[in-house]
């Protein structure tokens, strides 16, 4: 292509290009770059419209780092004008070591808690690990901060308007309705019998494996676990997942969608678009989520035919029941699917992780496993807790939990935008609109909030230490959102935790590929494969022997 005809004819448009400091100067200097082409041949036409649409590309970076800029906060280092999308691409499928890593970086810098981050066509995003600016975002200033339009579109195809998704009124009769179901007195009646019932059966599954030398996945059998125990307790539906080795079709269609979702947070609206419609990965969401869609639906529709609601304690029949406040009508079932899947989220995904992490940590770590089965003898030994026991007596087996979650937390990363302009604690000034971000997968791991023994796991620092808070340990949120379900994980999950460490022993298989996939919670990506020893009586009465790595 001849250079000099592009050079002589697009050279004062190009400039306009380049010297544009706004999207209309921009496209007015396509235009005139475009229109000098009319004199060219095809050929040279052809070369100079693709020379000024990569030079208005350019000139568009330019701009967008222009505006974007922050010089008042200290920002993570950038490819130039594609800030940090290179690095954020790059690193998708790791994307928490690698943010780690840049708060590490910014740390031994001597730049503080708080950092800039920003690439093209995206919010700007200000992340923290400051535990006082997280109470600030979650409790001293909560209305000024909310979910917003960014993670709304995002997720909107699958949470809809479900608490996990929702800001204001919505959010506040959503909480209100599941705040019934979590009293003292269901956990000591019912949930404690669901929780101790379907261990029993996760028992019998780890048995039957020990005896026949399987490998099990015990990720798969917490999520069956957890699954079958939400369904009952939420819903008054009992699946038997955990009686069975076929694939769910829900789950696998929900994990499936989850895990697409959730690498649009690395991309601009733009990007993941054009990016989902080229690898089919867009359509894919679409199908998954009718499956999930279906699944709710026909829950729904069951528990309506069933009747009886206004004397039901299950989450589901108090949603059925439940008026919207505007129009004085019960939910349209649309909406009833979003209330469904959001507490499915909570009450089957986050503490099946929160127990296949501990586990994985506590095969590594014999010291614990020997502590916590001392524990268990001094305080049942006549078999299985009760729920006076799990609440009260098992402290050290909630330490374990809390641990396990403090390095492993089920939401590992947290997103909110701000209403209005706003000054945090340290000092960094928010901006209407600005996004703002803490990980709490990356705080747990700070020497700065736990010390220099903060990547090990050591249970004791719950026993020997005051409890943290929930802002430098956010992993139940914190202020008007904190989990509503964090006493039903802690009953749950020790429960679980006591029950397969009094009966057996775990080897890791391939510990090396337990890895985590980047969701919107913390999923195994490998899941946790284990090979099961019984133990036998006498062992169940002393501390026994270590879980193996």
């Amino acid at each position: 292509m001849s250079g000099t005809a592009f050079d002589v004819q697009g050279a004062g448009a190009l400039g306009t290009l380049l010297s544009g400091n706004s999207t209309s100067r921009i496209l007015n200097g396509v235009h005139a770059a475009i229109a000098t082409t009319k004199t060219l041949t095809p050929l040279q036409a052809v070369g100079a419209t693709f020379g000024t649409l990569v030079a208005a590309l350019i000139a568009v970076l330019f701009y967008e780092r222009k505006r974007k800029i922050r010089h008042d906060i200290p920002t993570i280092p950038t490819w130039g004008p594609l800030g940090s999308a290179p690095e954020m691409l790059a690193h998708r499928w790791d994307r928490l070591d690698w943010s780690l890593w840049k708060q590490r970086w910014h740390l031994d810098r001597g730049d503080g808690m708080t950092a800039y981050v920003w690439a093209p066509f995206q919010p700007t995003l200000i992340v923290t690990c400051d535990p006082r600016n997280v109470e600030h975002v979650l409790k001293t200033r909560f209305d000024n901060y909310i979910k917003g339009p960014v993670f709304d579109k995002i997720q909107r195809v699958m949470l809809g308007h479900g608490i996990f998704n929702a800001d204001g009124e919505q959010w506040r009769v959503q909480r209100k309705t599941a705040a019934n179901m979590f009293t003292i007195n269901n956990f000591r009646d019912f949930m404690m019998h669901v929780f101790l019932d379907r261990s029993q059966i996760l028992t019998s599954r780890l048995r039957d494996a020990a005896r026949s030398g399987t490998i099990v996945d015990l990720h798969d059998l917490l999520y069956r676990f957890t699954l079958d125990s939400f369904m009952e307790i939420g819903y008054g539906a009992r699946i038997d997942a955990l009686k069975s080795d076929e694939p769910i079709p829900f789950a696998a269609a929900f994990d499936r969608a989850q895990t697409i979702i959730n690498r649009r947070y690395s991309m601009g609206k733009i990007q993941w678009k054009v990016i989902e419609w080229f690898t089919g990965e867009g359509k894919e969401v679409v199908e998954c989520m009718k499956v999930a869609d279906k699944f709710a639906y026909d829950l729904i529709a069951k528990r309506r035919a069933e009747g009886g609601l206004e004397s039901k304690n299950d989450l589901l029949s108090r949603l059925l029941v439940m008026k919207n406040p505007e129009t004085g009508k019960p939910y349209p079932d649309v909406e009833l699917r979003d209330m469904v899947l959001n507490f499915l989220i909570a009450g089957r995904d986050t503490t099946a992780q929160s127990l296949s992490w501990t586990f994985f940590e506590l095969a590594k770590s014999p010291e614990a496993v020997a502590k916590f089965r001392a524990e268990i003898s001094a305080v049942c030994p006549d078999g299985e807790p009760d729920y006076q026991t799990v609440t009260k007596q098992l402290k050290y087996g909630a330490a374990i939990l809390s641990e396990g979650l403090r390095l492993h937390p089920s939401v590992p990363a947290e997103i909110k935008f701000a209403v209005e302009d706003d000054v945090w604690p340290d000092g960094t000034r928010i901006r209407k609109g600005d996004g703002t971000a803490w990980m709490p997968w990356v705080m747990g791991r700070l020497p700065e909030l736990w010390g220099d023994d903060a990547l090990e796991f050591k249970p004791e620092r719950w026993i020997d230490s005051k409890h943290p808070g929930p802002f430098k340990w956010p992993v139940f949120n914190g202020g008007p959102r904190t989990c509503l379900g964090q006493p039903m994980v802690y009953i749950q999950a020790v429960a679980c935790l006591a029950e397969v460490t009094r009966q057996f022993d775990l080897e890791l298989v391939a510990p090396e590929e337990v890895v985590y996939r980047p969701a919107l919670t913390l999923q195994m990506k490998n899941g946790l494969r284990v090979r099961v020893h019984e133990r036998g009586a006498g062992d169940r009465t002393s501390e026994g022997i270590a879980f193996c790595a």
